[in-house]
């Protein structure tokens, strides 16, 4: 796990936070990722500026154009417990069913569901999106 960082002031060095160095926009979008898939489980890491004008930058797209086919990731803030739940839930639903985009969002889905079913408030199981192509 990690934090993510985002730099409103300029967006291409927002990035995750790994140690001591952080994995920026702009490094990603200057790299080539065969991956079939990318979670990040980082605060922000689907962030989007809502200023109009302001380019169209988060993480998840760097990821997306880096090459990787798909990326599950947080639009907010959120919680390191709740979000280790729901991201373990994720995947022990992802083992069970086709690797397709229909796969990985049945997946977010079901676990979502599950946290949800716990009356956890949504704020808090809601910020994660799958983003990608068809397959």
């Amino acid at each position: 796990a990690c934090h993510g960082h985002v730099n409103a002031e300029d967006p291409m060095q927002s990035g995750l936070v790994l140690g001591n160095e952080v994995l920026t926009v702009r490094e990603l979008l200057e790299s080539r990722i065969d991956c079939h898939m990318v979670v990040l489980s980082a605060c922000h890491s689907a962030f989007v500026s809502p200023e109009p004008g302001d380019p169209f930058v988060s993480l998840s797209a760097a990821f997306l154009y880096a090459g990787v086919h798909h990326v599950v990731a947080a639009q907010w803030a959120v919680s390191d417990e709740i979000t280790t739940s729901l991201i373990s839930r994720f995947y022990e639903e992802f083992r069970s069913r086709a690797r397709d985009s229909f796969g990985i969002a049945s997946s977010l889905s079901t676990a979502s569901h599950a946290i949800e079913k716990e009356q956890v408030e949504p704020y808090y199981w809601a910020p994660f999106a799958v983003f990608g192509g068809c397959d």
